[in-house]
C-alpha cells in the first residue's frame, strides 16, 4: 500500500506585496475523513485584509461543497465542488470588486492515499518528479481566473512509489529550474528536501513564493519520512530546534577545537594526573583531616561561636573588605563584560514565538555581575567556616573551592534553563493561539461579507475561546484580551447576547435564596427572611425549622411562600404579617424529604431524586391532600437538580438536558440553537418557567456566568452573561412582570434586567 505525505512552506509572517493562502483541510468527521485531504495554494497578488477574507472564501468554499457531496466517486465529488464553488461567486459577483482575479493564481488539489485530483487557474504550476524527471503536468495556458469562473478544468491520476510532486506558482520555477530542483530534494527525505528549498528561497527574498511538497512511498517506509509537527517548514524564519542548533553548532566549532586543543594538551593532561595521583590529592586529605581535628578539638569552647559569629557576619555584609580574600599574586583573568563567561555562545530564533528581546544587555550584565557576587559570598563563607584562625589559605585551596561553587552554579543554572525553556514552551503555545484566534477572526470577518452568519458566528466563538486561555501572567494577555473584545463584539450581536457588570447588590448573607414581594427584594438565608430596602439588609421574620431550608416557593394565588427544610418540613410564609407556621398533609403524614419545591394551581409539588419521583399535594380548604405520585412510570431523573411547572413539568439535569413531562408521562423535548461553541450547558444550576411566561430561563455557572432564555419549544431566544462575576452561581428568582431577575452566589446577589 503507498502513502502519499506532504509538507507546506509558508510564511510567518504576512508579505506587504502578496497575500498567500497554503492549507491542509481534513475533516474531524471520521466519513468526511474518507474523502480525502483538501491541499489549497492560493497566491493573490495584492496586499490587504480584503484579500486575505477573499482567499480563505475562496477555499473555505471548496471545502464547504466538496464534503457534502453524496457520490461514492471522489471525482464526482470534486467536479460538482468546482460547479457549485463557480455558480456561488458568479451570484455574487454583480454587486463585487473582482479586479483582484486576474491577479489570483489557484491551485486546489484532492489527495486521497496516491490518488490525485486538482484543478489550477492563472500561474499556478504544478509539477511532477519522477525517475529523476522533472515534468509540468498541468496546462502551461491555464485558464486565468474570473468572476463567472473562478476554478477550472480538472486533471487526475495516481503516485507511483518515490513520485515526488510540487505545486507552486511560475516565480517558484524561475528559482529552481529542473536541475536544481532535482539538486535540492533528490535523494532526501520529504523534510530534508523541504528545507533544502527553503535555504535556497531565503536567498531570493524579492521573490515571495510559498510551495506544497509531495511525497509517495510504501506503508513500510513510512516511518522513515518524519515531518515537523505542523507539516510545515518557514521560509521567512529559522526552521531549527535548540537540539539540531547545538548539534550544528558542536559538530562545527566545538569537536574541531577540541580535537586540537586535545592534541596540544595531551602531555599536559599526563602531567596534570601524575600531579594530583601523587601531590595534590594527599595534601587534599591531609588539609581536611586538620581542618576537622581543629574543628572538633574546640567545640565546646570556641568553635560554635565562632562559625556563628563569622557566618553570620558574612551573610549579613557579604560585600564587606574584611571578608575579601586577597592573595598576593593573582592576575584578574576573567573579564565579565567582555569575555564569554555566562554568554550565549549562539542564538536560536524560534519561529513560532519570535519577540524582540528589550534590555537583553543590560539584563546579560546584571546577570553576570550578581553571578560572581554570590560566588564570592560563598568562597568567603566557606574559608571562615572551614579555616577558623589561618590567615591565608593556598591557591590549590582555592581552585577546590571555585569547582565546588562553579559545579553548584552550574546545577542552578542548569534548572533555571528548565524553567526558562517551560516558560518559552508556553509562551509558544500562546503566540500560536493568538496566531489562531487572529486567522478565526479574519475568516469570521469574511464570512460575514458573504452573509454566513452562522460560520461567522462559529468562527467568532472559538477565536473568544482561544483568548480566554490566556491568563493574566502571560506576555501575550494584553493582545488576547483585543483580539478577544474584537471578537465578543461581533459574535455578541450574531449570538444575541447582553453583557452585563452591574455591580452585586448585596454581599453580607451566606448562600441567599432570592424572591420578589410587591416588588421589593426579599432573601432566605439562615432560617430568616431578610428584606433589603436602600442597601439596608434586615431580618423581618425567623422560622423555627429544626433543619436547614433548602428551597423556596411561590404560591402567586395567595401571595404566600412555602419553604422546603432537608428532613421534609414544609413552612408557610405569609411576609406581609411577619409570620411562619409549619404545615402537614391532613391525612396525619408527613411532607416527604426532596430536592426542590414548587406550587401550581394551589397545589405543591416535591422533586425527591433519590427516589425519582415527584410527590403532588394537592390543596383542599387550606389543607394538603397525603403524597400523589407524578410519574405514571418510574423516571430516570437521578441527574435532576431543579425543576419548573407551567402545567407541563420540566426538569433540568446536571448534564445540561432538560426532561419535560405532560400529565405524569414524557414528551419530545430539546434545547436546541445554543450559539457555539459555548453550545452546551456546562453546569446548569436551576431553572424558571410559569403558566404566564412565555420562555423558560436556565441559569449557567460554568465558564460563561450566564441567564439563557429559550422558547417553549426549546428554541434559543438570547442569553445575558455576567461578565464580571467570578464565584459560582446558586440560584434565582425572576419577576416576569417587571423583568428582573435575582441571580445569587454563595454570598453575593446580581439583579439584572431581561428585556
Amino acid at each position: 500500500m503507498l502513502i502519499t505525505r506532504y509538507i507546506r512552506g509558508v510564511y510567518s509572517n504576512k508579505l506587504k506585496s502578496s497575500y498567500f493562502l497554503t492549507q491542509a483541510f481534513t475533516p474531524s468527521d471520521a466519513d468526511k475523513a474518507e474523502m480525502g485531504t483538501l491541499l489549497s495554494l492560493i497566491e493573490i497578488q495584492k496586499p490587504g485584509l480584503i484579500y486575505s477574507q477573499i482567499g480563505t472564501a475562496l477555499a473555505n468554499s471548496f471545502h464547504r461543497f466538496y464534503y457534502r457531496g453524496a457520490s461514492s466517486s471522489a471525482l464526482v465529488n470534486f467536479e460538482n465542488a468546482i460547479k457549485s464553488a463557480n455558480d456561488y461567486f458568479a451570484k455574487i459577483s454583480v454587486e463585487g470588486d473582482y479586479d483582484w482575479v486576474e491577479k489570483t493564481h489557484i491551485t486546489i488539489l484532492l489527495l486521497k492515499e496516491n490518488k490525485i485530483h486538482f484543478t489550477s487557474t492563472g500561474n499556478a504550476k504544478v509539477s511532477l518528479v519522477r525517475d529523476e524527471k522533472v515534468t509540468q503536468i498541468n496546462n502551461d495556458n491555464n485558464e486565468e481566473a474570473n468572476p463567472l469562473k473562478i476554478y477550472g478544468a480538472i486533471t487526475s491520476g495516481s503516485l507511483h512509489e518515490n513520485d515526488m510532486l510540487i505545486l507552486s506558482s511560475d516565480n517558484f520555477f524561475e528559482i529552481f529550474d529542473s536541475t536544481e530542483l532535482k539538486r535540492n530534494i533528490l535523494g532526501a527525505s520529504l523534510l530534508e528536501g523541504a528545507l533544502n528549498l527553503v535555504s535556497s528561497l531565503k536567498k531570493n527574498k524579492n521573490i515571495p513564493v510559498n510551495f506544497i511538497l509531495f511525497k509517495t512511498i510504501s506503508e513500510n517506509n513510512a516511518g522513515l519520512e518524519t515531518i515537523s509537527e505542523t507539516d510545515k517548514v518557514y521560509i521567512d524564519t529559522s526552521n531549527e530546534s535548540l537540539h539540531h542548533t547545538i548539534i550544528k553548532f558542536a559538530k562545527n566549532y566545538i569537536a574541531p577545537f577540541g580535537s586540537k586543543t586535545f592534541v596540544l594538551a595531551r602531555s599536559k593532561i599526563k602531567k596534570t594526573v601524575y600531579y594530583s595521583k601523587n601531590t595534590l590529592f594527599p595534601e587534599i586529605k591531609t588539609h581536611s583531616s586538620k581542618a576537622w581535628h581543629f574543628v572538633t578539638k574546640n567545640i565546646k569552647n570556641t568553635t560554635q561561636a565562632k562559625i556563628l559569629k563569622n557566618a553570620t557576619s558574612i551573610i549579613s555584609n557579604p560585600n564587606s573588605d574584611s571578608h575579601s580574600i586577597k592573595p598576593q599574586n593573582w592576575t584578574k583573568s576573567i573579564h565579565p563584560a567582555h569575555d564569554l563567561v555566562g554568554k550565549n555562545l549562539f542564538t536560536v530564533h524560534d519561529y513560532r514565538a519570535i519577540e524582540k528581546e528589550k534590555n537583553r544587555k543590560n539584563i546579560l550584565n546584571y546577570l553576570i555581575a550578581n553571578i560572581f557576587k554570590s560566588i564570592k559570598t560563598f568562597l568567603l563563607l566557606i574559608k571562615k567556616i572551614l579555616f577558623l584562625g589561618k590567615k591565608t589559605i593556598n591557591s590549590r585551596t582555592i581552585i577546590i573551592l571555585g569547582i565546588i561553587a562553579l559545579s553548584l552554579f552550574l546545577i542552578g543554572s542548569i534548572k533555571w534553563q528548565k524553567k526558562h525553556s517551560e516558560e518559552k514552551k508556553i509562551a509558544t503555545s500562546h503566540k500560536s493561539l493568538i496566531d489562531e484566534a487572529t486567522t478565526l477572526i479574519a475568516r469570521a470577518q469574511n464570512a460575514q461579507t458573504f452573509n454566513q452568519k452562522e460560520d461567522a458566528k462559529k468562527s467568532y466563538g472559538e477565536a473568544i475561546q482561544k483568548m480566554i486561555a490566556i491568563d493574566n501572567k502571560s506576555e501575550y494577555y494584553t493582545s488576547a484580551q483585543n483580539l478577544k473584545k474584537q471578537a465578543q463584539s461581533e459574535y455578541d450581536k450574531l449570538a444575541n447576547i447582553k453583557r452585563l457588570t452591574q455591580k452585586s447588590i448585596l454581599s453580607s448573607l451566606s448562600n441567599p435564596i432570592p424572591l420578589f414581594f410587591e416588588n421589593q427584594n426579599y432573601y432566605l438565608a439562615n432560617k430568616n427572611i431578610y428584606k433589603n430596602n436602600l442597601d439596608q439588609t434586615a431580618s423581618i421574620l425567623t422560622i423555627d425549622s429544626p433543619s436547614n431550608l433548602i428551597a423556596l416557593t411561590k404560591n402567586f394565588n395567595k401571595n404566600i411562600y412555602y419553604c422546603l427544610g432537608s428532613t421534609g418540613d414544609i413552612f408557610e410564609i405569609n411576609i406581609n404579617n411577619k409570620t411562619s407556621r409549619k404545615i402537614t398533609p391532613k391525612e396525619g403524614t408527613t411532607f416527604s424529604s426532596g430536592n426542590k419545591v414548587l406550587v401550581y394551581a394551589d397545589n405543591i409539588f416535591v422533586l425527591n431524586v433519590a427516589e425519582k419521583q415527584i410527590y403532588k399535594y394537592i390543596s383542599s380548604d387550606n389543607e394538603f391532600s397525603g403524597a400523589k405520585k407524578y410519574f405514571t412510570a418510574t423516571p430516570s431523573i437521578e441527574k435532576a437538580i431543579d425543576f419548573a411547572i407551567d402545567g407541563s413539568i420540566y426538569i433540568l439535569t446536571d448534564d445540561g438536558k432538560v426532561l419535560k413531562y405532560i400529565k405524569g408521562s414524557s414528551s419530545d423535548f430539546n434545547l436546541r440553537n445554543i450559539p457555539e461553541p459555548f453550545n452546551k450547558l456546562e453546569k446548569p444550576v436551576a431553572i424558571y418557567t410559569d403558566e404566564n411566561t412565555s420562555s423558560i430561563y436556565i441559569l449557567d455557572s460554568g465558564s460563561q456566568k450566564r441567564l439563557i432564555e429559550f422558547s417553549k419549544n426549546g428554541e434559543y431566544i438570547k442569553q445575558y452573561i455576567l461578565d464580571n462575576v467570578i464565584s459560582e452561581l446558586t440560584n434565582m428568582a425572576m419577576d416576569v412582570i417587571s423583568k428582573t431577575a435575582l441571580i445569587a452566589t454563595e454570598n453575593e446577589i446580581y439583579q439584572i434586567n431581561i428585556n
